[in-house]
């Protein structure tokens, strides 16, 4: 006997399609960084001029300029008829009035009063002191033994020795200068001083 057919297998059901999955939207571009502006380059400092070095001729020069200056003021302080007070308390204090000019001498013995005047105090009770003094060559020293001064009454003698110019006295072909220096003192260490010269004949033999 014939075998039966075997049966029709049925067809598999179709498989639905997939749905489409949808598209991933599109990201927005970042925006784009501005760029950094370069900063400027720093523009170099121009160099401070180096100080030229003081040599040492300059610093000695200078050194010996303020000697001289000093020196100077020194002098000036020494010369003509200055006049100063020295005093620590202001309400002591020694004043001074400058001697006039002296006429010139004849050769021979001088006798000059400076005027009693020429120191006063503002303090009634102070007890003043004065002695001379005369310039030899740059300085003053105490009166030599021919000059006498009468501390009491400011009276001035002299008795010009014959090289008197060779003493240290400025002299001329005819006449020899004696300088003076008139200090005055106080029982408190004031002092006060002041310069007067006159001129004496000599014998230009």
């Amino acid at each position: 006997p014939e075998q039966p057919e075997a049966p029709e297998q049925p067809e598999a059901p179709e498989q639905p399609e997939e749905p489409e999955q949808p598209e991933e939207p599109e990201q927005p571009e970042e925006p784009e960084q501005p760029e950094e502006t370069e900063q400027p380059e720093e523009t170099d400092q121009p160099e401070e001029p180096e100080q030229p070095e003081e040599t040492e001729q300059e610093l000695e020069e200078e050194s010996v300029q303020a000697a001289e200056e000093a020196s100077s003021a020194a002098s000036e302080d020494e010369s003509g008829a200055d006049e100063q007070a020295i005093g620590a308390d202001i309400t002591r204090q020694i004043q001074v009035k400058e001697v006039p000019i002296i006429p010139d001498f004849e050769e021979g013995a001088v006798v000059y009063q400076v005027p009693e005047d020429t120191f006063t105090h503002t303090d009634p009770e102070a007890n003043l002191s004065v002695r001379l003094e005369m310039k030899q060559g740059d300085n003053f020293v105490p009166v030599p033994d021919w000059i006498d001064f009468d501390n009491s009454n400011l009276q001035v003698s002299a008795q010009t020795p014959g090289n008197v110019c060779d003493l240290g006295v400025a002299c001329s072909a005819t006449a020899a200068t004696l300088e003076f220096r008139a200090v005055a003192t106080d029982q408190w260490g004031g002092q006060a001083a002041t310069n007067f010269k006159f001129n004496v004949g000599i014998n230009s033999q």
